[in-house]
């Protein structure tokens, strides 16, 4: 569990960095999104900026968890922007800050494997834009 908590913080780290906010943790998974709770007329390029990010962070990452022996964690993330409402939702016993709409569907995690083949591809979407 540490060694996933080491993960994630770091990569909310690099996503915060560049203004965004992190909706949730899905597993080993981040879904994230720009623009609310401030607006960010530069939501796409901070969302690239973040992405650009994580994968630095990683490649560091990955050396310091070699020299351990731990495993390596591969990355995948994918970018999309466009309209989603945005706010507390849920139940009068559960209420959740998240975004919904097309843009924002399960696909639209920005996700780290355990378990991927080692190759960076894009899959899914994350950013979304008000």
């Amino acid at each position: 569990m540490d060694h996933l908590a080491e993960y994630l913080g770091e990569m909310n780290q690099q996503i915060r960095d560049e203004q965004g906010t992190v909706d949730k943790f899905i597993g080993d998974s981040i879904m994230a999104f720009w623009g609310a709770p401030m607006p960010n007329e530069e939501h796409a390029l901070a969302a690239c900026r973040a992405a650009l990010r994580c994968q630095e962070r990683l490649a560091v990452l990955r050396e310091k968890w070699q020299t351990e022996g731990k495993p390596l964690f591969y990355q995948r993330i994918g970018i999309n922007t466009g309209e989603v409402v945005v706010g507390n939702m849920g139940s009068e016993n559960r209420m959740n800050y998240t975004v919904v709409g097309t843009t924002s569907m399960p696909q639209a995690v920005s996700r780290g494997s355990t378990s991927s083949t080692g190759r960076t591809s894009s899959s899914g979407r994350a950013p979304m834009r008000w």
